[in-house]
């Protein structure tokens, strides 16, 4: 599957800081499914994507992602299915002068989330779920609630 996407962001420093940028980002995904067995459902998606920060020069990051998800109560995530939900990401800047004599690390940050989802049709599930961010300079962790569709 193929994809292209444009998100608006308002981000925030990590910290006590209320200084905050805008975001505009294009992005461009490749996303691979594979089943394990019965009831393993996994994702491998590579995104590329060009970003624009308020105060800062055009810069572009990678992000590789790893999804499983696996259906407790029978072997399909159709309607009706319990299941656990995993990913592990990774980001990577496209390069370090950001402007402004300002400079990030290759590195960008890495995140971790485990979460427990219900199909409420063979398209659209709820999942709930804990996210662990970590970079060189912060680390945090968050409850995310998601809404997934499936075309």
């Amino acid at each position: 599957m193929f994809a292209v996407g444009y998100a608006r962001f308002l981000n925030g420093e990590p910290g006590p800081s209320y200084a905050t940028t805008y975001e505009d980002r294009l992005y461009e995904d490749i996303v691979l499914p594979q089943k394990l067995g019965e009831r393993v459902y996994m994702r491998y998606r590579f995104r590329y994507e060009q970003r624009w920060i308020e105060d800062q020069d055009f810069r572009t990051r990678y992000r590789y992602a790893i999804f499983m998800d696996v259906p407790l109560n029978m072997t399909t995530l159709k309607k009706g299915a319990w299941y656990l939900a995993f990913y592990n990401e990774l980001f990577l800047n496209g390069q370090r002068n950001i402007g402004n004599g300002q400079t990030v690390e290759i590195f960008d940050r890495n995140g971790l989330c485990g979460a427990v989802g219900y199909s409420f049709s063979d398209t659209v599930r709820l999942q709930i779920g804990y996210l662990y961010q970590y970079a060189d300079d912060f680390s945090n962790g968050q409850i995310q609630l998601g809404v997934h569709q499936v075309f």
